[in-house]
């Protein structure tokens, strides 16, 4: 009876901590999977879908999926402060479309004037970065917010 009450973690106080962060840990690990950033989004022809950086989005009509992977650069002139040129935020994209997987670039030059114009293969990519940069304020990755219309 001793043997199994010592293999018993319930009267061990070290398994009981060890048992109690390994149930933490998987919690976290699984909360953390559910975020939105790998989170996909059923979208249509003509209609704005707004994604995050991870965030994939689906036109099951068209065969056509993309993922906004990530702002790698974003020099647009701040609001408050006067530049001599405008800048623009360029978003890495993945794009899969007729069983291939296409890596661009989409540069948003839009600035104040509105949404930037681009093509991808027979479609006519409409689309804006927010938010936009104010004098003093730092954007996290993470905030960052791809609003893009496909339309043909």
């Amino acid at each position: 009876m001793k043997a199994r009450d010592s293999m018993n973690w319930k009267k061990n106080p070290i398994k009981t901590a060890l048992f109690a962060s390994a149930i933490a840990l998987t919690l976290l690990l699984f909360i953390g999977c559910r975020s939105n950033s790998g989170s996909q989004i059923q979208g249509s022809l003509g209609q704005a879908i707004t994604l995050s950086p991870g965030q994939t989005a689906t036109i099951e009509s068209e065969k056509l999926s993309f993922q906004f992977i990530q702002v790698s650069g974003d020099s647009r002139c701040a609001q408050g402060v006067e530049c001599i040129r405008a800048g623009d935020v360029k978003c890495d994209m993945q794009f899969n479309y007729k069983n291939e997987t296409s890596k661009i670039t989409l540069i948003d030059t839009g600035g104040a004037q509105g949404d930037t114009q681009t093509n991808f293969d027979q479609y006519q990519l409409s689309f804006r970065v927010n938010p936009y940069p104010v004098y003093g304020k730092t954007i996290a990755p993470s905030d960052y917010q791809l609003r893009i219309t496909v339309t043909k």
